[in-house]
């Protein structure tokens, strides 16, 4: 495991929604941002957040990760500093490979706190996702990045994912 220290895992709790769905926003604004470029037009970050709220997304990606936390075959596990403050958030599964048919691990999402990137907290959670496939007979893993999301890539490679598929978006003409 990696070396970063003060601080601690632990399971999702219902008193991390407010820092967890403002991680979902900036998530969401930013992927929508990405994608909105792509399929055009283009959508301002005010269009994107009334959009958010007017369909709920947050609180619809909250109750998902809230509901998988509860789950055997799903994880969501939250590094906190020692004081509790949530610093990242990692939520998993495993699923049987469709194809080989044998277990498969599956990084759904990986989040740090912004003022907390770039310390090594998401090398940990994946670390920390590691030992929990591990202990449920997973003979691969699977995530999914946006092609845009450089350093998630470059962490993601150095972890050694290969990138195998690629999603390509483009708008109707």
């Amino acid at each position: 495991m990696s070396g970063l220290q003060n601080f601690k895992f632990e399971s999702l709790h219902e008193d991390d929604q407010t820092a967890v769905s403002g991680w979902l926003q900036g998530h969401l604004l930013q992927h929508m941002k990405w994608w909105s470029e792509q399929i055009g037009p283009s959508w301002s970050d005010e269009h994107i957040l009334e959009h958010l709220r007017e369909h709920q997304l947050v609180e619809k990606e909250w109750s998902e990760l809230w509901t998988d936390s509860h789950k055997e075959d799903r994880f969501v596990t939250v590094a906190r500093s020692l004081e509790g403050k949530p610093l990242g958030v990692v939520w998993g599964s495993v699923r049987q490979d469709r194809y080989f048919r044998h277990y498969r691990g599956e990084l759904n999402w990986i989040c740090v706190e912004p003022q907390e990137r770039r310390r090594g907290i998401a090398a940990l959670l994946m670390d920390w996702a590691d030992l929990w496939f591990k202990g449920r007979e997973v003979r691969s893993y699977e995530l999914f990045a946006t092609g845009l999301n450089r350093s998630a890539i470059e962490l993601y490679k150095k972890r050694g994912y290969k990138v195998v598929d690629v999603r390509m978006l483009r708008g109707a003409h």
